[in-house]
């Protein structure tokens, strides 16, 4: 008797934005199981879809990643991808202590807990981590000091953590988006005319680059940083 192959299954936080909707549909149409977790409904992915689980969970609420965990049941997680994030405009003279420790919990400490919860639910070999950075995190921002701050350390952790699961067989890389056009478009700070490229991302071509570090295709692949940005650093 032929024994059914399990999907692959995918985590995506903050599924309900631009670049995350366009994620779950790729990985969607590249045939895997996805939970989607976001506050707010996801608006592209059809609700009944046979392979979609919506979860409406605000991470910053301790007991989420268990939920997530318990959502994934007996199933290996094969990519975990941390979208969700927000942002606060401010340089050092400007924000407080409340804006700052938001934009930490927001764009670093979520995705330490999700990680921590998930990490037993992980396929041992073979799963991939996908955090979401920002090249704000790699070349900073006068006017996002904390957003930049906390996704550097979203940087410093995806190595750290590559370099702690790497053993077990789990990758752990970073894309980091440029002037992108989805909701959130102002979250980097830039605009089309810094990208050699002339042009503002697509939220699709940040899913492509996501997808990639998930797959086989990087499997010999872990600690990296990917620059979306049209060549704005270039």
């Amino acid at each position: 008797m032929d024994i059914p192959m399990q999907r692959p299954t995918a985590v995506i936080t903050g599924s309900a934005g631009g670049i995350g909707n366009e994620l779950a549909l790729l990985m969607l149409k590249r045939g895997y199981d996805v939970v989607g977790v976001d506050r707010a409904p996801d608006s592209k992915v059809p609700a009944r879809h046979e392979n979609w689980t919506g979860l409406e969970l605000d991470l910053n609420d301790a007991a989420a990643p268990a939920q997530i965990a318990k959502s994934i049941g007996s199933r290996k997680i094969d990519i975990l991808v941390n979208n969700a994030g927000s942002v606060s405009d401010g340089s050092i003279y400007e924000i407080d202590d409340v804006a700052w420790n938001a934009m930490i919990a927001n764009n670093l400490s979520i995705h330490w807990r999700v990680i921590k919860e998930l990490l037993p639910h992980l396929r041992k070999p073979g799963a991939s981590i996908v955090n979401v950075a920002s090249v704000n995190a790699i070349n900073g921002s006068a006017y996002r000091t904390g957003y930049a701050a906390a996704k550097g350390g979203l940087v410093s952790l995806t190595k750290s953590l590559a370099r702690q699961l790497g053993p077990e067989g789990i990758r752990v890389n970073a894309v980091a988006p440029g002037a992108i056009a989805t909701s959130i478009k102002r979250i980097n700070g830039n605009t089309q005319e810094n990208a050699v490229l002339g042009r503002t991302g697509r939220a699709v071509e940040v899913a492509n680059a996501i997808y990639f570090f998930g797959s086989s295709d990087s499997s010999y692949i872990t600690g990296q940083v990917l620059a979306v940005d049209g060549g704005r650093f270039a």
